[in-house]
């Protein structure tokens, strides 16, 4: 064999072994262990004589791959070639690493691209993600090799791009103190001077695999130390560096684990102190507890200590709860180029409340951040505070719910009276606390100046209101507008019922839009996650390390769990997680046409993951979708993948097996009629989409469901539904009149 030619390195002691044969075809002689094999790379272990060997194989170039790294900017890993180049730089730098016996590529391009190489197993030896001391003077000695070894890869040109304490071998017998090798050098980059957001990469993510090993603020230091070669307040000079390594690190654990615990979160927190452009910057992932200091307007400083995260409109604005001198306080901060403006309104919106008599919360400190990043009110925190729209929807009788109703129209009707107009007079916007009704948004407020509010205009606000009320009815609404026109001295017409009904209808349809759309998108509710090759859009709630494993391993699950369908279009299986069981459904592709056909068209896993969160926003049972996951090429679409929680019900079609009927036929006719009255058509009302359950009724496969505008193509549909849904009891005449009675009571028959 001519190994200038094919440009191979091989050890004497493999050379005499292979001979002229082709190492390709050698190495497939032997009993292999495979210890990884993905797509592009397997590894394994073979036994030559008495030597053990790891044997790494680049396959073919991995299209998909590529372009997963094109696309985050990273380039493409194309055979064994990176990691020799590496593990050569460790040799001449004195740097322990692996030992190479053989390396050899074939192919002419990357597209029968071959290359392989061959090592001496590394025998005795224990990763330090499985290593553990409870000795402080081993663990400084373990700090310095670790950081010194760091040091010497960076300086030498190279950032190992998987820089993760299981790539750290120790030599089991430590009575020498540890001897460490340093592995996996296949993505490793190799440059004459390594760029400083690769260096900032590598200490961020050694730090994120060693926060499980009880580090301390002391420990950090001491690796500074010996990494710069400096004395450590020189060292520490260079905050760009190590701050970017904590943010780094911070980001993984994030990631990983969704939330950071309380000791970990000190220790990665550049100081015991956030500031406003650390929250900026930050996102929705912020650390908790934290401390800030601000100044009020007088420049009198204020420490506040941070404990929970409300609300954030990520590099706008942020609502946080937390102490100010032992007291429980709301912080509202704002920040960006329209910063003092946003600031002004509220300021402005809050003092028009307070001057109408309508109770607010009351505001402590006015103030900014030392770098007058961002402005923050500081407001006395409510006693046992809820939203008004949780208030009204949390109540137990109707006469509380129309009091509530009815308080809230007095609001409107002062406001009003005034000249004072909220665009945004959702329920959230006020807090029920000690039965007193509070109005918290004063960045919506504003004035007209004929001194009052016409009766378009109030009327619209009304409407807006109540189209954010779930299950509100047409009489609570009535007697509502009623008693508003009264409070504000007004005479009260049959077309205002015809106006604020007509505002109804508009804003419904508008929040309809508004909430399909919203779940597509990165917001407090949804994670969001696009890729090349995929679309993950998650809950935040379920959102954990179990949830992404499981979305990693969905065929898998699938195939384990038990199944509830299994057709041509899609395959339905019930799995057991430690969240509890949960519903995966695989919208399957029938055939290459079918794919084909598919490829441009929205998915149905979509469609069922935005109807879902609608339905469940309107009041109307269904199960609660928990994440979508579409496999895609760019923007083309294929097989996908609905996950929602299970419902424990049985399917209205055994109700053939029962003599005697409670109220199961009134559950499902009021889902029927709540569908048709959001303007829904659910398009497939067979039996075994409706599930009885212990105190309800729920609807199942939303894949069909559409919205209709058009009031006489709607009432066609209607029309379409019942007569569907009326064929599930042709052989069934008691359940049948049971059914039309209760539709005919609620005039969906005409």
């Amino acid at each position: 064999m001519d190994r200038k030619k094919t440009n191979d390195f091989i050890s004497p002691t493999l050379a005499e072994a292979i001979g002229n044969e082709d190492p390709f075809s050698w190495q497939k002689k032997f009993a292999e262990v495979i210890f990884r094999d993905v797509e592009g790379r397997k590894t394994s272990r073979i036994v030559v004589g008495k030597e053990s060997y790891f044997v790494k194989i680049h396959k073919s170039f991995f299209w998909q791959g590529a372009f997963n790294d094109l696309v985050r900017g990273q380039i493409p890993i194309v055979g064994a070639e990176a990691e020799w180049r590496a593990i050569r730089t460790f040799q001449i730098r004195d740097i322990p690493t692996i030992e190479p016996f053989l390396y050899a590529k074939r192919g002419a391009t990357f597209l029968n691209h071959r290359s392989m190489l061959i090592s001496k197993a590394l025998e005795n030896k224990v990763s330090l993600e499985h290593f553990s001391t409870n000795n402080p003077v081993f663990k400084r000695l373990l700090i310095k090799k670790i950081a010194k070894l760091t040091q010497k890869m960076h300086f030498a040109g190279v950032n190992h791009r998987d820089f993760y304490l299981c790539h750290f071998l120790m030599d089991q017998d430590i009575s020498n103190g540890p001897l460490l090798h340093l592995i996996d050098l296949h993505r490793a980059q190799k440059r004459e001077k390594v760029p400083r957001r690769w260096v900032i990469k590598d200490l961020g993510s050694l730090l994120f695999s060693a926060l499980s090993k009880g580090l301390t603020r002391r420990d950090l230091l001491r690796f500074v130390l010996e990494y710069s070669d400096k004395p450590l307040k020189e060292a520490l000079r260079d905050r760009t560096l190590w701050v970017g390594s904590l943010a780094r690190a911070r980001k993984l654990y994030l990631k990983h684990h969704q939330k950071i615990p309380v000791k970990i979160g000190k220790l990665l927190q550049e100081s015991s102190f956030m500031s406003i452009k650390g929250l900026k910057d930050s996102g929705r992932k912020i650390g908790l507890p934290f401390s800030m200091i601000l100044f009020d307007q007088n420049e009198a400083k204020m420490m506040i200590r941070v404990t929970e995260v409300l609300r954030v409109l990520p590099r706008k604005r942020l609502v946080l709860k937390g102490l100010f001198r032992k007291e429980p306080v709301i912080l509202k901060i704002f920040f960006g180029q329209s910063s003092e403006r946003r600031f002004t309104r509220e300021i402005k919106g809050l003092e028009a409340i307070k001057r109408s008599g309508v109770a607010s919360p009351k505001i402590l400190r006015i103030g900014l951040s030392p770098s007058d990043s961002g402005k923050v009110i500081v407001f006395q925190m409510l006693k046992a505070s809820l939203s008004l729209k949780a208030a009204i929807e949390s109540v137990k009788s109707l006469r509380e719910r129309a009091d509530l109703l009815m308080r809230m129209t007095e609001i409107f009707a002062t406001f009003h009276n005034l000249g004072i107009d909220q665009s945004d007079p959702h329920p959230e916007n006020f807090l029920v606390s000690d039965g007193k009704i509070f109005a918290i948004d004063g960045q919506q407020i504003s004035f007209q100046d004929r001194g009052y509010l016409n009766i378009s205009l109030s009327l619209k606000s009304l409407a807006f209101f109540f189209s954010h009320i779930k299950q509100i009815n047409k009489s609570e609404i009535i007697e509502s507008t009623k008693h508003y026109f009264s409070r504000r001295d007004k005479k009260f017409k049959d077309s205002h019922i015809k106006m604020i009904f007509n505002y109804l209808k508009r804003f419904r349809q508008k929040n309809v839009r508004k909430h399909l759309n919203k779940v597509f998108r990165d917001c407090s509710e949804v994670s969001v996650d696009r890729e090349f090759f995929r679309f993950t859009s998650i809950t935040r709630t379920h959102k954990t390390p179990t949830m992404l494993k499981l979305i990693n391993n969905l065929d898998f699950e699938i195939d384990r769990g038990i199944k509830l369908k299994e057709g041509n279009t899609n395959t339905v299986s019930l799995i057991s997680t430690s969240m509890g069981p949960l519903v995966v459904k695989r919208y399957n592709m029938k055939s290459v046409s079918h794919r084909i056909s598919r490829l441009f068209r929205r998915t149905r896993a979509s469609r069922a993951w935005s109807y879902g969160h609608l339905l469940n926003s309107l009041g109307i049972r269904t199960p609660h979708p928990i994440a979508l996951i579409e496999e895609r090429f760019g923007f083309l679409r294929g097989k996908a993948y609905l996950i929602t929680e299970y419902s424990p019900g049985y399917p209205a079609e055994r109700l053939i097996e029962k003599k005697d009927f409670e109220n199961e036929p009134l559950l499902i006719v009021n889902l029927i009629k709540a569908l048709l009255d959001n303007q829904l058509v659910h398009g497939d009302l067979k039996a075994q989409n409706f599930l009885i359950e212990d105190n309800g009724a729920c609807i199942l496969d939303l894949d069909s469901i559409f919205e209709v505008r058009n009031i006489k193509i709607h009432r066609m549909h209607i029309r379409k539904e019942i007569a569907r849904f009326f064929r599930n009891w042709e052989n069934h005449p008691k359940l049948r009149v049971i059914f039309h009675s209760h539709l005919k009571s609620m005039d969906l028959l005409n």
